[in-house]
């Protein structure tokens, strides 16, 4: 989908300069967050152009998203990550301590 939205992008205004995001469009996203950073910088470029995003886009992008479990990889990973170097001790630590 979303090579099929950066294809779109530079039908639409093929003489500007590609989008940085365009650079990846051949390689796939191994952590799900760069999946999640390369989907904003798409939603950004087509917002800042004037492009409409319809409602139909943004069920297709959530039915993508279900499907392929981003968000909850993502959180996953985020939920790891805490666990692992204690970021949630320290956040309530600090949060008590003021």
């Amino acid at each position: 989908m979303v090579n099929k939205v950066l294809v779109a992008l530079w039908v639409n205004n093929p003489t500007s300069e590609p989008h940085p995001a365009t650079a990846q469009r051949n390689q796939y996203a191994y952590i799900a967050g760069e999946a999640v950073t390369l989907a904003q910088d798409v939603v950004k470029t087509m917002i800042a152009k004037d492009n409409v995003l319809g409602k139909d886009a943004l069920i297709k992008a959530k039915a993508f998203d279900e499907s392929h479990q981003v968000s909850a990889s993502a959180a996953a990973k985020v939920a790891e990550l805490s666990e692992r170097i204690g970021l949630t001790d320290k956040h309530f630590a600090g949060v008590e301590a003021v």
